[in-house]
């Protein structure tokens, strides 16, 4: 799996906006669809820690239904980039079309 720099600050924005969290001990829950090696997962501990300023306690839990992408979860906030949700998105809209011609 690769990372993609406009994937790593998505999460940086979102971070940045939940870092007062951090504080309180709070963690980010991070969801992928193939376990990440040791020099993405330092990639990602890296992003969070630049966009916090601290270092976070990053939780990393293989999904195989996701087909690819990640899915960040800190507080309240949610990135989900997931190839699962983009296509269920896409469903949902083609739906709507379908029922605005018919």
């Amino acid at each position: 799996m690769h990372i993609e720099p406009t994937r790593a600050a998505e999460a940086s924005v979102v971070v940045k906006q939940q870092s007062r969290d951090f504080g309180q001990g709070g963690g980010v829950d991070v969801t992928v669809a193939r376990a990440l090696n040791a020099q993405q997962n330092e990639m990602l501990e890296a992003v969070l820690k630049a966009a916090t300023g601290e270092d976070v306690n990053v939780n990393t839990t293989v999904n195989n239904d996701l087909s690819g992408g990640i899915v960040i979860r800190m507080g309240s906030k949610l990135v989900d980039t997931s190839v699962a949700t983009k296509l269920s998105n896409l469903e949902i809209k083609l739906n709507n079309a379908m029922k605005e011609v018919g």
